[in-house]
């Protein structure tokens, strides 16, 4: 049980599963260990393309959708990371001697999403906000610590410190203690990096 387990609360409000393997769900919330909202996902669809591989814990899925995406990351005072690192912590625990997850999927798209991370042991001016998030990505792998993924396109607004479009892509792979950035670009108005 997720909740026994972690000490948050998650919650789907409803689930569609078809013969087909094409799964939807609304209303997707996982709160942090303060109590405060981690995620919420107004709808998510997929589809599950070998159900077999579901016992080994490998999710291969179609194309990922999903839209109205808040994802918000604190770091709460006198704590040593954020509250998603705590999160997969207490998953870990729990999982050390089953196999390691893989996820792929061939593209995700997020529509409608808002991203904030607050480190409440610092001035307030260094929160990162970013609202109107259209994330597209493609050739996405998720194993144990490690994500791949070819960035198509992540654009929305930066709202702190001061408002401002932006538009990043690009390949990433990244693992505990390493952050590899391979033919990445970064777009705000006249600028470009």
């Amino acid at each position: 049980d997720f909740k026994e387990k972690t000490k948050q609360e998650f919650t789907i409000e409803k689930v569609s599963i078809r013969w087909n393997g094409k799964l939807q769900f609304s209303d997707f919330y996982i709160e942090d260990h303060h109590g405060d909202t981690l995620l919420f996902m107004k709808e998510f669809k997929t589809s599950i393309l070998d159900f077999k591989k579901l016992n080994n814990s490998d999710f291969d899925l179609d194309a990922v959708e999903a839209s109205q995406v808040y994802f918000n990351l604190k770091k709460y005072p006198n704590e040593e990371t954020h509250s998603l690192k705590i999160l997969l912590n207490k998953l870990r625990k729990d999982s050390l001697n089953k196999n390691k997850v893989l996820t792929r999927t061939s593209s995700i798209e997020i529509v409608q999403g808002q991203f904030v991370y607050n480190d409440l042991n610092k001035d307030k001016s260094q929160r990162i906000q970013i609202d109107e998030l259209i994330f597209l990505g493609s050739d996405v792998v998720y194993q144990g610590d490690q994500l791949d993924l070819k960035l198509d396109n992540l654009k929305g607004v930066l709202v702190s410190p001061s408002s401002m479009p932006i538009s990043v892509n690009g390949n990433v792979h990244y693992k505990p203690g390493l952050l590899a950035l391979d033919a990445f670009e970064v777009n705000s108005e006249e600028n470009y990096f």
